[in-house]
């Protein structure tokens, strides 16, 4: 069973990331009307940052909606420009928006990876002297961490530039010093910061093998994803407590028995898995292959289940029938009194990979060690997982001067960036994508709610209001709260609760708007009180409005 580790030059290795001193930057803070060199501590007006990216070291360029400037640049140093210059020339990365298949349907935004000018290599023939490049690297929090400058640093109202230019460059500070801490280079985004860790000696000291495609395309339609229960009728008002698990991912991920990846293997029939002769019979609920970590197709008997019970999806129906169940689940099926018949298929590993516990155990510490940082770095460690999960799709960039590629222009906010795009012909998946280690972390968080509304159910006689992801709604009965785990918490209580769905929510102190700003704004209580009053309201591409019990939706 044991999966032979290909040798250290094969393509499919994933090697750890050599540490050591990384680049130290000097910071350019830029808003619409002023730019702030932190080298020098001087203020100058935003139409120098033409002249001064021509001279200034490499820099960090942190500001918020790059695609003025670069739009500025581009009319001072591109082909058409007032001063073209050859060697200037930038990198971008599109974001694209995808519809619930999956489909990728339109291009969101794009990401700045650099700007500025290459280098002039000599030539004493020409008498050319070497010049060196002189490239710079936006940061931008809302592509970093898709969150605006005033969210990050609290202060909702920025009331002038010389604010906003001091936020900007305090957050940026932040940021570099952290990777400068960690021995890691600051990236446009927090997923490509954070995929320097699942590369990092610290966790994962030794050369790998990466999850085989067919492994994760079967595992990522399995994906328990965020789990919603509600548990009362919509609309009726609730006085509720809300508790909520504190860094969830983390808190379950340092617990989980991961599958190793070197010897992660596929058994059982694949495709039509469910058919007879792909069948494992199963004596006693007991098999070797469930004693390892993974991923299995089996076949169960589940009895007639309470609601109280809060069994997860795959045991909500009495009867017979294949269900997809990860390893640290079993331990739930058994005590739900659900029969294990047969195996149908598995994807696991005899052995066990700690990479994520330490990775896990190390962002709690982070967080813990860093309150002042938690604002962006908890959300960015945390994007961690999401990068087990990447889908594959093709690899598209662009450049503005490139010796191939076809003209092509990406938004950026409201800019339009001109690039001569390359794109790969067939989807690449990202060699650090592992989605069993990310639908075993969900599965985890799900199991966790759900013990945790069992317990208060039978123990407390607490009614459970909804699940609601890694957080739970009981009513409020003027009861005291018991003593809780310490990961769990009570995080609010709340007046005058009404879920509209199993994601949508209202309270006079807490709002769930799926689809509306981030920001806890007087905008969300606004629509709270026009839903409660029957008017139309707009939540992503839906108008919804609700009438009695019954929540209407009408797409665009």
């Amino acid at each position: 069973m044991r999966g032979e580790l290909p040798p250290a030059d094969a393509p499919r290795v994933i090697k750890p990331r050599k540490g050591g001193a990384t680049s130290f930057r000097n910071i350019i803070a830029l808003t619409g009307s002023e730019l702030l060199l932190e080298r020098t501590g001087e203020v100058y007006p935003a139409d120098a940052l033409p002249a001064i990216i021509a001279v200034e070291p490499s820099s960090i360029l942190v500001c918020q909606g790059f695609g003025s400037h670069l739009e500025r640049l581009v009319r001072m140093y591109g082909e058409q420009g007032t001063h073209p210059d050859p060697r200037f020339n930038y990198r971008v990365t599109p974001h694209y928006r995808e519809s619930a298949t999956g489909h990728q349907v339109q291009v969101l935004d794009c990401v700045c990876n650099f700007i500025g000018f290459a280098q002039v290599k000599a030539d004493k023939a020409k008498g050319i002297k070497t010049v060196p490049a002189r490239y710079h690297y936006p940061l931008d929090p809302v592509q970093f961490i898709r969150q605006s400058i005033e969210e990050l640093r609290g202060d909702l109202d920025a009331p002038d530039s010389d604010n906003r230019l001091a936020k900007l460059l305090a957050w940026a500070q932040e940021v570099r010093q952290w990777c400068q801490e960690q021995e890691i280079e600051v990236k446009p985004s927090s997923g490509g910061l954070v995929a320097q860790l699942l590369r990092d000696k610290r966790f994962y000291p030794e050369p790998r093998r990466k999850s085989p495609r067919l492994i994760n395309d079967t595992a990522r339609s399995r994906l328990p994803g965020n789990y919603y229960r509600l548990h009362v009728p919509r609309n009726d008002p609730y006085r509720g407590i809300y508790l909520d698990m504190s860094s969830a991912h983390h808190t379950v991920a340092r617990r989980i028995t991961f599958p190793d990846v070197n010897s992660l293997q596929a058994y059982g029939r694949f495709g039509d898995a469910d058919h007879e002769r792909g069948r494992r019979p199963v004596a006693g609920g007991q098999s070797p292959l469930l004693g390892y970590p993974g991923l299995f197709k089996l076949g169960i008997t589940v009895p007639h289940l309470r609601e109280a019970q809060y069994p997860p999806p795959w045991g909500w129906r009495p009867g017979t029938y294949p269900a997809w169940i990860y390893s640290n689940e079993l331990e739930l099926v058994q005590e739900l009194g659900i029969e294990i018949q047969c195996v149908y298929a598995a994807y696991i590993s005899e052995q066990a990979e700690t990479g994520l516990n330490r990775y896990a155990e190390f962002a709690l510490e982070q967080i813990r060690e860093h309150p002042h940082l938690k604002p962006w770095l908890k959300p960015t460690l945390h994007s961690t997982y999401g990068v087990l999960a990447a889908k594959p799709r093709p690899f598209e960039t662009g450049f503005y001067r490139a010796k191939g590629g076809e003209s092509w222009d990406y938004p950026m906010g409201p800019a339009s960036v001109h690039v001569k795009r390359t794109t790969t012909k067939r989807p690449v998946e990202s060699r650090l994508a592992n989605v069993i280690h990310r639908g075993m972390i969900e599965a985890e968080v799900r199991k966790e709610s759900l013990w945790m509304a069992r317990f208060l159910t039978e123990v407390d006689h607490r009614q459970v209001l909804a699940v609601y992801a890694d957080s739970l709604f009981i009513l409020d009965t003027g009861k005291p709260m018991r003593v809780l785990p310490p990961w769990w918490r009570v995080s609010a209580y709340v007046t005058d609760l009404r879920f509209l769905t199993p994601t949508h929510f209202t309270s006079a102190e807490l709002v769930r708007l799926p689809g509306f700003s981030r920001k806890r704004s007087a905008r969300e209580l606004e629509a709270r009180r026009r839903l409660l009053e029957g008017e139309k309201v707009q939540i992503g591409s839906h108008k919804i409005t609700v009438r009695g019990h019954d929540l209407v939706s009408s797409q665009e």
